[in-house]
């Protein structure tokens, strides 16, 4: 079953979307140059909940849905943007951007700070 598009993480759900209306767009042509509808129903039995996310195949499509949450994600300025990932990142992950390492703890001990400055 397709998860709907607004279930995906908001830092990732830009990507997620450009991979759907990129998937879209390649069915379309593939169907006009093929003249035969595809199998819509297909799934990838090894494909796992990340795979089928990643690949924008288990996200459902709504055409018409309003996500105001992703409209003012996609408004904040790039720098913004990398922030808020930066700090998921730190958060559920325990992973420095700068550093390129996963500490085991919250802690993190040894990070210089959380900007390109302090790693510098």
């Amino acid at each position: 079953m397709a998860q709907p598009l607004r279930s995906v993480n908001l830092l990732w759900r830009p990507l997620a979307k450009q991979r759907l209306e990129k998937e879209r767009e390649r069915r379309m042509r593939y169907d006009m140059e093929q003249s035969l509808s595809t199998r819509a129903d297909y799934e990838d039995p090894d494909a796992d909940r990340d795979d089928k996310t990643a690949l924008g195949t288990g996200i459902e499509e709504l055409a018409e849905d309003h996500d105001g949450e992703l409209i003012k994600f996609e408004m904040l300025e790039l720098a913004e943007k990398l922030n808020k990932i930066l700090h998921e990142l730190r958060q559920k992950y325990n992973y420095c951007f700068w550093c390129k390492y996963r500490y085991p703890d919250e802690t993190f001990d040894g990070c210089p700070g959380t900007t390109e400055d302090e790693h510098g």
